[in-house]
């Protein structure tokens, strides 16, 4: 695993970052989450990587969990156009439609996320794994076992 200190972005360069205060894993590229719960986000400046950059630089995954936020609807149609989505085999994306801000971008989320299951569905390759892991931690669940 590599963490890389850097912004999965719609452009390469400085982009502004929302912290939430309250909950770190709310931040977010977009200030709406990384506002939520009651408090104001504290906006910093971050240097913004487009993952196609990512992707070059180590390799394509096996695995891709993409939980970001409400910047997945920018991403998977991205992931897609590239050809880098027919080398990953298996993903779990979060998607957030609740976190769009404005009908359009809502709109948007939903139908990436219909054609990103439709696709796995078609596929003999790759697998989609449906997961919020928010919701799950916020539960009764007891976690699985090995």
């Amino acid at each position: 695993v590599v963490a890389l200190n850097v912004a999965i972005a719609p452009v390469a360069g400085p982009v502004a970052f929302w912290i939430n205060p309250k909950e770190a894993q709310w931040s977010s590229l977009i200030e709406r989450p990384g506002s939520k719960g009651g408090v104001a986000g504290v906006r910093i400046d971050v240097l913004g990587v487009s993952f196609a950059e990512v992707l070059r630089n180590f390799g394509i995954p096996f695995y891709c969990k993409i939980d970001i936020e409400g910047s997945e609807v920018e991403l998977i149609p991205k992931l897609v156009v590239s050809g880098a989505m027919q080398h990953i085999n298996a993903s779990a994306v979060e998607w957030h439609s609740r976190l769009a801000g404005t009908a359009e971008r809502k709109e948007a989320t939903e139908r990436a996320e219909i054609a990103f299951k439709a696709m796995a569905e078609m596929s003999h390759m790759f697998i989609e794994v449906d997961i919020d892991d928010e919701m799950y931690g916020g539960s009764n669940f007891p976690l699985p076992s090995c």
